[in-house]
């Protein structure tokens, strides 16, 4: 019940600027009775963030396994991302943005990230290396340019419709 309340919550300010008072009121409960499941807010922010991404994980690694085409594997993927990042993309932009956050939360949420990207590159294995003279770098970076733009597009007031099937395109033709 927090988890789902805070998600909305964090979607629409900063970490930094969210405060115990502020989650306890969404929640429908006191400042202390927050206190008696989580020891921080941090802790909230990190459970909210990992249940988020978990569940991004699970539905890329659902797609990998479709029978299609690896680049219409691709575009659902990036559709999907896009999707669910126009209105959470506060959850990504920690990824980019470590404002506010301690190393150790740094150091929590590059973990997270990692797994991210490479829940993106097993969706780039089918089309191999052909230029990457560094093997696996090309997919990499590829991943991580994926999750920037569907970060960060929305955020900047790029909202086209057919933008995630042009990136899509244009990453396939990349490969």
């Amino acid at each position: 019940q927090i988890t789902a309340a805070c998600l909305d919550l964090f979607c629409r300010h900063s970490y930094e600027s969210v405060e115990m008072k502020m989650i306890a009121r969404d929640c429908g409960v006191a400042v202390g009775t927050l206190y008696n499941y989580y020891d921080s807010k941090w802790d909230i922010f990190f459970e909210v963030l990992n249940h988020f991404w978990t569940g991004i994980i699970a539905t890329l690694d659902e797609i990998n396994r479709l029978s299609l085409d690896d680049g219409e594997k691709l575009s659902r993927a990036i559709e999907y991302l896009d999707g669910s990042l126009i209105s959470h993309s506060a959850l990504s932009v920690v990824f980019f943005d470590p404002r506010g956050l301690t190393d150790d939360h740094q150091s929590e949420i590059n973990l997270l990230y990692k797994e991210v990207i490479q829940a993106l590159e097993s969706l780039l294995e089918p089309f191999g290396d052909r230029s990457d003279p560094k093997p696996g770098h090309l997919k990499n970076r590829l991943a991580e340019h994926i999750l920037l733009a569907v970060t960060y597009f929305p955020r900047n007031g790029v909202t086209e419709p057919g933008r995630a099937e042009t990136m899509a395109a244009a990453m396939i033709k990349l490969l």
